[in-house]
């Protein structure tokens, strides 16, 4: 299965949800992946009700896959990956990121997630 996401509607009006769709086809293709289904989503990685998700997590418990394709972890969950990726392991469903970032220092890292919780917060004032 793979599955895409951006935050915004403006992200996916200027191509970033297709190209990322895309990118994450022609990987699975070379790696040889049989998709069983694709799952595009417009929501922030903080929203714990994105429609989307909720159907794939459906589809990993009915066991109908055996690998989530994303591109980047915090594309499933910006919090909480962990809890999703085990999951997933307890339906012997694999998480496979299609790429990886550099590492970044542990105060970039909370620096960004305090920044994603503001911009969050602040938008459903």
């Amino acid at each position: 299965m793979i599955y895409a996401r951006v935050s915004t509607q403006k992200q996916a009006d200027s191509g970033n949800l297709d190209r990322q769709l895309e990118r994450l086809r022609e990987i699975a293709k070379r790696r040889k992946y049989h998709v069983v289904a694709e799952f595009k989503e417009i929501a922030s990685g903080l929203n714990e009700n994105r429609k989307e998700l909720a159907k794939l997590l459906k589809i990993v418990a009915s066991g109908q896959t055996d690998v989530v394709f994303i591109e980047y972890k915090d594309r499933l969950a910006r919090f909480g990956f962990k809890y999703l990726e085990q999951f997933c392991h307890q339906f012997n469903v694999t998480v496979e990121e299609t790429e990886d970032r550099p590492s970044k220092e542990p105060q970039e890292e909370l620096v960004e997630d305090m920044l994603t919780i503001v911009t969050s917060l602040s938008s459903t004032v």
